[in-house]
């Protein structure tokens, strides 16, 4: 079998809408894909009311264990757009508590972290001057 050139405008017109027609929907479908879900679970404003700690609980489906993750933001923003300060999984006992302005403690009984920066600053908060100290560690189990 021999595949010739498309001889007239008209095959290649049909050719390119019947193209569209199958791989839009196909491409359209892989935007929604992603199986993972997330919700707040616990948030909490520092003392001096600037900015806030939020803790997010990342469900990716049945295969993976759920993610914990930290944000610090400036108080009353959304947590996109911004870089979490501790990714982990397998979280048992988790804690996280402002000890005062500008002292964030993490604690648990278990956890594996995947990533975990002890500061945080930002532009958007007194120009990257307002730094907030992170301490994480294990504590014993009861």
């Amino acid at each position: 079998m021999r595949i010739t050139p498309f001889k007239e405008t008209s095959d290649r017109l049909c050719f390119f809408i019947l193209s569209l027609i199958v791989v839009t929907p196909l491409l359209a479908s892989c935007t929604s894909l992603n199986p993972c879900q997330e919700k707040d679970v616990n948030r909490q404003t520092s003392q001096d009311d600037i900015v806030d700690a939020v803790t997010v609980e990342k469900d990716c489906g049945a295969t993976t264990p759920k993610s914990t993750i930290v944000y610090i933001k400036p108080k009353g923003k959304s947590v996109a757009n911004h870089t979490p300060v501790l990714v982990s999984d397998n979280v048992k006992g988790f804690e996280v508590n402002w000890i005062r302005p500008k002292y964030l403690s993490i604690t648990y009984t278990a956890a594996r972290i995947f990533q975990f920066t002890n500061f945080w600053n930002s532009k958007d908060v007194d120009q990257f001057n307002y730094q907030v100290t992170i301490r994480e560690r294990e504590k014993a189990p009861n």
